[in-house]
C-alpha cells in the first residue's frame, strides 16, 4: 500500500510540473498579433490612411505631408507610450518640404540616420519597425532611393524588422501597366489599374485629389496603389 501510495504521489506531483511547463510554452504556429500599432510618415502615409486603419485595426497614423523623419519626432514620441509597436515609412523628403532637415548634415543618409537614431533611443528600438516606401519616378527620384537605402542599412544594423511596402506596385510601378489582383478596386482597365498619381510619386489617382496635398486620404477605392502600399505597412506592423 505504502508502495502504491507512494508512486500516486509521484505521478501527481509530475503531472503538476508538466502542466506548470506546457502553459508557460507558446504554442506553435500561432500568429502574434501586433498589437497596438502607431503608424509614422509623410504624405504617401497620409493619403494610405483610411486603408490603412481599415487593415490593422486600432492603428493610430501620424503623418504630415512633406514630412521628414526629424519632422515627427516629437509627435511619435508623444504618441508612441500606448503603442507596441511603432512602423516608420519617410519616402525621401528634404529641407524644400521640411525645415528640420536644413543644418549641417541636410542629406538624406545622414539627416535621415541620425532620427531614425532618435526614434530608437527615445521610443525604444524593439517597438520599431521599418516600412521601405516606393521610389519616385520624377527629377528628385535619387532622394527616395537614398531613403530607401538609408531606412533598410539601418534597420539591418540594428536589428529592426524591415518589410517593402513597395512590393506589388508593378513593374512601372507608378502611372499604369499592373496587373489587378483578384477583389481589386481601382481606375483602370478591366485587367490593369493605375498604380500612382499623375505627378508619379503620389498614390491617389482621383483627379479631386492634388497630389496628397488636399485630403487625410484617397478616396475610398480610388487607387490600387494605396491598396497595395497599406497591405505592405499592415505586413510591417505584423513583422
Amino acid at each position: 500500500m505504502r508502495s502504491w501510495g507512494a508512486r500516486a504521489v509521484l505521478t501527481v506531483a509530475v503531472l503538476a510540473v508538466l502542466t506548470s511547463c506546457a502553459c508557460q510554452v507558446a504554442p506553435r504556429n500561432v500568429r502574434v498579433s501586433p498589437g497596438k500599432v502607431l503608424v509614422v510618415g509623410d504624405s504617401l502615409v497620409v493619403e494610405a490612411k483610411a486603408v490603412i486603419e481599415a487593415r490593422v485595426p486600432g492603428a493610430r497614423v501620424v503623418a504630415r505631408t512633406g514630412a521628414a523623419p526629424c519632422s515627427l519626432l516629437a509627435d511619435a514620441v508623444a504618441a508612441a507610450g500606448s503603442a507596441d509597436v511603432v512602423v516608420l515609412a519617410f519616402s525621401g523628403n528634404d529641407s524644400f518640404l521640411a525645415p528640420c532637415m536644413k543644418g549641417a548634415d541636410h542629406r538624406i543618409g545622414g539627416a535621415y540616420r541620425d532620427s531614425y537614431e532618435a526614434y530608437a533611443a527615445r521610443i525604444g528600438t524593439p517597438k520599431l519597425r521599418m516600412a521601405l516606401t516606393p521610389v519616385w519616378d520624377n527629377e528628385r527620384a535619387s532622394n527616395s532611393v537614398s531613403a530607401r537605402d538609408t531606412a533598410e542599412a539601418w534597420a539591418t544594423t540594428r536589428g529592426v524588422p524591415v518589410v517593402d511596402a513597395a512590393i506589388g506596385l508593378g513593374g512601372d510601378r507608378y502611372v499604369a501597366g499592373a496587373r489587378r489582383q483578384a477583389g481589386e478596386s481601382g481606375s483602370g482597365s478591366t485587367s490593369f489599374v493605375a498604380l500612382r498619381a499623375p505627378d508619379r510619386v503620389h498614390l491617389c489617382v482621383a483627379p479631386e485629389y492634388d497630389r496628397g496635398f488636399t485630403g487625410p486620404s484617397c478616396p475610398a477605392g480610388s487607387s490600387a496603389g494605396v491598396t497595395r502600399f497599406a497591405a505592405g505597412i499592415a505586413r510591417a506592423a505584423s513583422s
